[in-house]
């Protein structure tokens, strides 16, 4: 039943009253409430009160200048690689590589690969901004662990730093803890990210650093 009410709902400009609808709809505006769960999307739109162009919204869901920070994200990377093992015992130093894909203007999608003394690591990044939590957000997954990692927070343009924190799970721990993420941009070829885990103990636990160079084309 579900689907043939939803099935009802639509037109033969339903897709292109959808995609006219994203490229309007401000965050800031709402819809009408109690609307009837099969009306017509190109009703809906003609309902709802589209903001004034002449306006401006503290938040759009077009690029707004937050996302010209992430782009700088994006291109291929060179990087040495440290990886801290605690206490007085010498870091770990790989050499690996990253590439940055931008997803229109929003989102910059990263891969990361490299070697860790035979066994390769392999991660996958998305770095964006939420206009609503005037936040930015990054998620991390890799080849070492099931787990997705969330971090948001803010950029410091005097100091050229995005602080990032997320309440995530460390396996070695086996609890959940506060995570710290660091990038540094010291100019648009070059930018370092190290990575913290805070202890009830004492001071944050480091885990790595990264120093990225942008790979010659």
């Amino acid at each position: 039943m579900m689907q043939t009410m939803a099935s009802d709902s639509l037109n033969d400009n339903s897709e292109l009253d959808y995609f006219h609808f994203l490229k309007n709809y401000e965050f800031g505006h709402r819809l009408p409430a109690n609307l009837p769960f099969n009306l017509p999307l190109s009703k809906l739109i003609a309902d709802s009160t589209m903001p004034d162009s002449n306006q401006t919204t503290p938040a759009t869901i077009g690029a707004s200048d937050e996302h010209s920070l992430i782009q700088r994200k994006s291109g291929t990377w060179k990087a040495t690689c440290q990886y801290f093992m605690g206490g007085d015992a010498n870091p770990i130093e790989v050499e690996g590589r990253e590439t940055g894909t931008m997803l229109g203007e929003l989102w910059c999608n990263s891969h990361f690969e490299a070697d860790m003394m035979g066994s390769p690591i392999a991660g996958n990044g998305s770095l964006g901004y939420d206009p609503v939590k005037k936040k930015y957000i990054f998620t991390w997954n890799d080849s070492t662990a099931p787990f997705l990692y969330l971090f948001e927070g803010d950029f410091d343009q005097e100091t050229n730093v995005l602080e990032l924190f997320g309440e995530n799970f460390d396996p070695v721990r086996q609890c959940i803890a506060t995570y710290r993420s660091r990038i540094e941009f010291k100019n648009d070829n070059e930018h370092v990210v190290d990575l913290s885990i805070d202890v009830p103990e004492g001071l944050p636990i480091k885990v790595l650093r990264y120093e990225f160079i942008r790979a010659e084309q």
